[in-house]
This record gives C-alpha cells, structure tokens and sequence, in this order.
C-alpha cells in the first residue's frame, strides 16, 4: 500500500485537499487533527486555548 502524505502551515488547505484526493483516487484519508481531537476529547483551538500548543504537538508525536 502506498501513503500520501500531505504537510504545510495551518490554515493552508492540507485538510480540503486531503479530502479532495481521497474522493478522486479512492484512498483512505486520516486526519491527525481529527484524530488527535477524538482522543482528547477537545477541538483543535481548545486544545491550543486550555492545554497549549506543547501539549498539542506531544499529542502529535
């Protein structure tokens, strides 16, 4: 199986593009925002407001 993988700034487009691609090449698309926001069980932004952007990027990891 081959990944794509899709990088950039916040805010530049990587989650729509994502979605986009994986409509036209039928692939599977997981987004570590949503993902890391399931788990903790906040958004993004209240991540970042409540817990700090550190503690966001450890999530990452």
């Amino acid at each position: 199986m081959q990944h794509l993988v899709l990088i950039g700034f916040m805010g530049s487009g990587k989650s729509s593009l994502a979605q986009e691609l994986g409509l036209a090449l039928k692939l599977e698309v997981l987004d570590t925002d949503m993902i890391i926001s399931e788990r903790v069980g906040l958004s993004v932004r209240e991540i970042f407001e409540e817990l700090g952007e550190d503690n966001f990027r450890m999530f990452e990891r």
